[in-house]
């Protein structure tokens, strides 16, 4: 065949993509995204630096003797941020707790943190802490903290700290 139009036509699929539909021999649609499109994948957001309102997890290594409610309360304000108690592993000399009822009772000796959880804002009223101790034969005592909370032995406590907490008063007032 020397047929002039069809060599044309061979040599035109060879040259490489052309700007047609649909491919005449197959009779099918190319596949894939057209050349030029703007519908194109966007890379992968990197965040490089914290956000003002992220939570970051803290190990707080509290040495034997020091006053656990203290210290984070003054570590707190130091630093302007807030933080939330998230678990506690140590024991405790000497502390008080006020129980439901009011009354607040003294504890001396040697007990264990099953429980320590509360949070401290920057300003001093918004703090507290709430504890579940556990004595030498297994006598639970629990309450909000008042008072030092005495470190017997390293305690050590997982906290988060937060920055720029907005503080709401609820109910909202209608409009």
């Amino acid at each position: 065949d020397d047929n002039p139009q069809r060599v044309n036509r061979s040599e035109e699929l060879q040259s490489g993509p052309t700007t047609e539909i649909s491919d005449p021999i197959n009779g099918r649609r190319p596949r894939g995204r057209p050349p030029g499109s703007k519908n194109k994948p966007k890379p992968a957001t990197i965040i490089t630096r914290d956000s003002p309102n992220s939570l970051r997890t803290h190990v707080l290594d509290i040495l034997s003797g020091t006053d656990i409610l203290g210290s984070i309360s003054a570590y707190a304000q130091r630093r302007h941020c807030g933080v939330l108690i998230l678990s506690c592993v140590g024991n405790v000399s000497r502390l008080i707790l006020q129980q439901i009822g009011g009354e607040e009772r003294q504890f001396h000796g040697r007990f264990q943190v099953i429980l320590l959880h509360g949070s401290f804002l920057p300003t001093a009223d918004a703090s507290g802490l709430t504890a579940l101790i556990a004595g030498p034969r297994g006598e639970l005592a629990g309450g909000a903290v008042r008072g030092p909370m005495v470190a017997d032995g390293p305690v050590m406590v997982i906290a988060s700290m937060f920055r720029n907490a907005t503080f709401e008063r609820l109910p909202l007032e209608e409009d």
